[in-house]
């Protein structure tokens, strides 16, 4: 659609957000995040919930992911930025308090990238957002989601954009193809 757009991507703290977002330095945040402030727009895109990914020779992928299996196996702990992190950690809490138990962390990542090749040639499990791992699993055949095997809030993931940008056609352009893109119906 347009091939000459230039996109950088960058993992900041919601404060940092809303003071580059003011001084038009980021042009949209996306992420479960809480609304920023009465100068900003928010446009809920999707409701979501975690998977478990993990690599489809793994053992544990061959039937229903029970907890007892989950809290067995070696786990990549991602980190993300938001606040997606803080609520699959809220779930994993009371799962681990009730069963006196805890998960074998033994690789921790702040970002996603390669986290994919890392559980395709490793027994690990991953637990992240849903949408996440079927982009996985669509460009790796290697890997497989499972439900996460414990309840889990949903969580909105929301587009914000400071009230400065509505006019620019530039953002508003691109603010709709993003919504386009990736918002539910």
């Amino acid at each position: 659609v347009a091939p000459d757009v230039r996109l950088e991507t960058v993992d900041i703290p919601l404060d940092e957000a809303r003071h580059a977002m003011s001084e038009g330095m980021i042009d949209i945040a996306v992420g479960n995040w809480p609304e920023i402030g009465n100068d900003f727009r928010r446009r809920n895109l999707f409701s979501e919930t975690f998977v478990v990914l993990m690599r489809q020779s793994n053992p544990l992928a061959a039937g229903t992911l029970s907890v007892g299996d989950y809290l067995a196996a070696r786990h990549v702990d991602y980190r993300p930025g938001g606040e997606s992190y803080p609520v699959l950690m809220r779930a994993l809490d009371a799962l681990l308090m009730a069963r006196s138990a805890t998960r074998r962390i033994v690789f921790t990542a702040r970002h996603g990238l390669g986290l994919a090749a890392v559980i395709a040639d490793s027994d690990m499990l991953l637990t992240i957002p849903g949408r996440l791992a079927a982009s996985m699993t669509a460009r790796i055949d290697a890997l497989v989601s499972k439900p996460f095997p414990y309840p889990t809030p949903r969580f909105t993931i929301s587009a914000q954009w400071h009230v400065r940008s509505d006019h620019d056609p530039a953002v508003c352009w691109f603010r709709d193809q993003f919504v386009t893109l990736f918002a539910d119906a």
